[in-house]
């Protein structure tokens, strides 16, 4: 942390936080030894050449690795249009 975030007090009142639902709050914090954790040290321990292994042996295309490496792309969708309503008479 460097003196400028030191000095710099993004919440000054104090408010906000779990104070309105301690509920919510995870005191554990994320599990030590969950299986994301454990696939991502396991994967970081191997060489380039048992990562080049494995990922041939599960059949992980380069589209998938992709994905992998960079995260899913963004998918924001915007709707726009007009809506118009014609009213029919039964009367005449």
């Amino acid at each position: 942390m460097t003196t400028k975030q030191a000095n710099k007090n993004n919440n000054p009142t104090g408010k906000g936080g779990f104070k309105e639902n301690p509920d919510n709050i995870n005191a554990g914090g994320r599990p030590k030894n969950s299986l994301k954790s454990y696939v991502a040290s396991k994967l970081a321990e191997m060489t380039d050449e048992d990562k080049d292994k494995w990922l041939e042996k599960n059949k992980i295309d380069g589209k998938t690795q992709w994905t992998m490496a960079e995260g899913s792309p963004k998918t924001d969708v915007e709707l726009s249009g007009e809506i118009t309503k014609k009213v029919i008479s039964l009367e005449e």
